[in-house]
């Protein structure tokens, strides 16, 4: 899950990754056998760390099939030089390999084995070295730099930058997405970026044979989204402490045959847009609250005087659990399900 950032602004965006990464791609791309010899990711972002790894293994396998790839943990590493071997070593059976080295700010050695590779010109495999948190020391910094390394940080994207991730995703899984296809899928999911990606992974071979991007009303039959009538309505009970209409409404959806998963989406980002208003400098939940009209924002605030934070965050984790249950993986009612969700909203 996508860590929140810090109120202070970070001096990285997502922006710089994608920059960073378009200029790596290129330029193996262009001159695979002048490749960089050394990358460097950090950042607080779980997500885009293993987003990064991820698009290294394909674009590997598109210029280098056939050649090593691997990935490993501190543990795993000669803990006095650590990097020793993966940068002069050649594989048998092939010139040149790839190593994923991960949790690189464990590695107390880390600096002292850098300053053993006299220049980049004596990489002869390519090294990328993972650190989950902010940036590496300046010692290392500094010779990464003399390697001529790339660095690429990996931290949370601002609201304003999830459209264009989505988009990318999207394409990264064949999937064309208009500028209001990918407003409904964050207005749906939120920003989870673990999620927002699964479920691009899973809307992509449904409209593999379709030229033309899938209309917002596709997408929606497949989101399980209710119609803005009836999700204002529900949000409006739980606002005003009123359950038993919210749960009658929900029951009389279900009667006419909407969806359990539907109605559980419209429950979820209610609790969201709840977090997001108590925790304003959470950017997890901060793309709800950042489309909440003032109106709103006020019977919201009224509701958290009824409920704390830790109730919601609560409310969210049973939110997870019920999407499980209602896609089969426990065989309970549906209504049963939403009925126990709603109870202490």
């Amino acid at each position: 899950m996508a860590k929140p950032r810090k109120k202070t602004k970070s001096k990285y965006s997502f922006r710089q990754f994608d920059s960073a990464w378009n200029s790596l791609s290129e330029s193996w791309k262009q001159k695979p056998e002048k490749a960089k010899g050394l990358v460097l990711f950090w950042g607080n972002d779980d997500f885009l760390l293993s987003y990064a790894r991820r698009r290294i293994r394909k674009l590997w396998q598109e210029l280098w099939e056939g050649r090593s790839l691997c990935l490993l943990e501190p543990k795993e590493l000669d803990q006095t030089q650590p990097l020793t071997r993966f940068w002069q070593e050649r594989d048998l059976f092939s010139d040149r390999s790839c190593y994923l080295l991960l949790h690189m700010e464990r590695v107390k050695a880390l600096k002292n084995s850098l300053k053993m590779i006299p220049t980049s010109g004596h990489l002869t495999n390519l090294m990328s070295l993972f650190f989950n948190g902010q940036e590496p020391g300046a010692d290392i910094i500094k010779e990464a730099q003399r390697l001529e390394a790339l660095m690429i940080p990996c931290f949370t994207p601002y609201p304003s930058e999830l459209s264009g991730l989505t988009r990318q995703l999207a394409m990264d899984h064949g999937l064309k997405l208009s500028h209001e296809s990918q407003h409904l899928l964050l207005n749906s999911i939120g920003s989870d970026l673990f999620q927002l990606d699964n479920e691009i992974r899973k809307l992509a071979p449904v409209f593999a044979d379709q030229t033309a991007p899938p209309s917002p009303s596709q997408l929606a039959s497949l989101l399980g989204v209710l119609r803005e009538e009836h999700a204002f309505a529900l949000s409006q009970y739980l606002c005003k402490g009123d359950r038993a209409k919210a749960l009658s409404l929900i029951l009389s959806l279900l009667d006419k045959g909407e969806s359990g998963i539907a109605i559980l989406s419209v429950l979820s980002r209610h609790i969201r847009a709840a977090l997001a208003i108590a925790l304003p400098g959470n950017s997890r939940f901060f793309y709800e609250f950042s489309r909440l009209p003032e109106p709103v924002l006020k019977e919201y605030r009224s509701y958290l005087h009824r409920i704390s934070v830790s109730q919601l965050l609560r409310k969210l984790q049973e939110c997870q659990l019920a999407d499980m249950q209602l896609k089969g993986f426990e065989k309970l009612p549906t209504d049963l399900i939403l009925t126990q969700l709603i109870s202490g909203l």
